[in-house]
């Protein structure tokens, strides 16, 4: 094992997990894309991986329905995903 190369133990997808990824992507997309402005401007800044309390601050909220919010919103993308 010393033998080998970082190179050597790189993993690279293949061309079929290559488009099922991007499949997956353009339909993550698209469901995101069908959402309320409001959801979309919680993952936003979710992506932006602030914590729940700036998240409140930002969309002038209680901190207790971002948490219900994000929780609705993940099972709602969730339901979403399995449904295609």
């Amino acid at each position: 094992m010393e033998d080998l190369s970082p190179e050597d133990l790189r993993y690279e997808a293949n061309q079929e997990e290559r488009l099922i990824d991007e499949d997956a992507r353009k339909t993550l997309y698209a469901i995101i894309g069908r959402l309320p402005e409001r959801k979309r401007r919680l993952l936003d800044l979710e992506f932006q991986e602030l914590i729940s309390r700036e998240i409140a601050n930002q969309m002038r909220i209680k901190i207790e329905s971002v948490y219900a919010a994000k929780s609705a919103l993940l099972k709602e993308i969730r339901e979403s995903l399995e449904r295609r």
